[in-house]
């Protein structure tokens, strides 16, 4: 970067003078892959701090939480309340007791459980399966005395793949037409984020082909690799 000052804007994102009095306007966009993961992602950990936020003050320790919903079938609005306070009966009486660094994972069988012996009851308690709130796929705990505040730990994951053409002339179609909204500049800068979730991490950058773009310079900056990589 020359030397100048940065102005925090919108359209663009930031506004950078140089020195000299250039004015480079630098739009900040984020690498997402799987728009559905995102979304899916963003409700869960909703969930899931709505749920700590109510059952911090009950339990006797710091944790993390990490709370698995069916995303085939939802909650519906009127269903959530009551879901969220079935949730911490659960995890008083299932994780109030944990060690330090223990961690215990329960997770949905949702069958007659009356049906079953009472020996075979006992080996689904054993290997952590309980009939959960509806809706929930699994909940999990782990205890942290060092935490200042409980959170959500998200377990979710997947193969990463890798930043290739596609992904780039995706990300450039759409700011390439934002483009004629934005304030006037003299330069016009791209940042593609890495994100700090799962559905946004990127393995390898791959961009073989020669790609048209109304920004003056393409960047990708690499969270996990400390990285900025000039693609443009």
């Amino acid at each position: 970067m020359p030397l100048g000052k940065v102005l925090y804007d919108d359209k663009p994102d930031v506004t950078f003078t140089t020195s000299n009095g250039e004015i480079i306007g630098i739009e900040l966009t984020e690498c997402i892959y799987d728009e559905i993961l995102m979304k899916e992602s963003e409700y869960q950990i909703k969930f899931n701090e709505k749920v700590i936020e109510k059952l911090e003050p009950k339990i006797s320790f710091k944790f993390y939480l990490d709370i698995i919903l069916d995303t085939k079938n939802p909650l519906r609005q009127n269903q959530i309340e009551s879901t969220i306070n079935d949730i911490i009966e659960v995890c008083i009486e299932e994780f109030g007791d944990l060690n330090q660094y223990e961690s215990k994972c329960l997770a949905q069988l949702d069958v007659d459980w009356n049906k079953a012996p009472l020996h075979i009851q006992q080996q689904f308690l054993e290997r952590g399966y309980r009939k959960l709130p509806k809706s929930v796929l699994s909940i999990q705990m782990s205890r942290f005395d060092i935490l200042e505040k409980s959170r959500h730990s998200e377990s979710k994951g997947g193969v990463i793949p890798d930043f290739t053409d596609y992904n780039l002339s995706s990300i450039l179609l759409k700011k390439d037409k934002a483009l004629k909204n934005y304030k006037i500049c003299d330069q016009y800068w791209l940042l593609i984020g890495e994100g700090a979730d799962f559905y946004s991490y990127i393995n390898q950058v791959r961009i073989k082909k020669k790609f048209e773009t109304k920004f003056d310079k393409v960047f990708i900056y690499r969270r996990w690799h400390s990285e900025v990589i000039v693609i443009k």
